[in-house]
């Protein structure tokens, strides 16, 4: 094994240690000089307010693993991160669900629209693509503020 690729599986072994979410892909060939790292972004397992760009006194909540934006909730999905995720589908984009943070059929097929009506690919799953074209209800009358909006200052 030559040099690169021990240093690389010694880093990738390190970081599945730590996080659990990341895994080592084998080389493609025998002369690619280097192994591949796959990050696996975590599920959302709650919800968290952030200030507002535009406004500091305001916040916005959206579904997040800790404090990261950058996550994942799909079907099956029951947590406060779906509930809140269910919040911006009804508070924003008009749809009719239920609120009970369970990701079931009706909250994938109102992403799914909400996915085709943002122009990201409509897989029914929520990650950082779909967080970061989406709408989030925020505290300013209840309106809806794009993520490019919403800062990554905790409120």
């Amino acid at each position: 094994m030559s040099p690169v690729k021990k240093v690389a599986v010694t880093l990738a072994s390190a970081f599945v240690m730590v996080a659990g979410s990341i895994a080592l892909a084998a080389p493609a060939s025998a002369a690619d000089a280097h192994a591949s790292i796959i990050v696996k972004t975590a599920d959302c397992n709650r919800s968290t307010a952030f200030r507002l760009t535009n406004n500091a006194n305001e916040f916005a909540t959206v579904p997040t693993y800790g404090t990261s934006k950058s996550c994942t909730l799909r079907s099956g999905n029951k947590n406060d991160g779906v509930a809140w995720l269910q919040v911006a589908l009804n508070s924003c984009y008009g749809k009719n669900l239920a609120t009970d943070g369970d990701f079931g059929p009706a909250t994938r097929n109102a992403l799914i629209q909400v996915q085709q009506a943002i122009g990201v690919v409509a897989d029914g799953i929520y990650g950082p693509n779909t967080q970061s074209r989406m709408k989030f209800k925020n505290s300013i009358n209840y309106a809806c503020s794009p993520a490019s909006q919403i800062s990554n200052t905790v409120w």
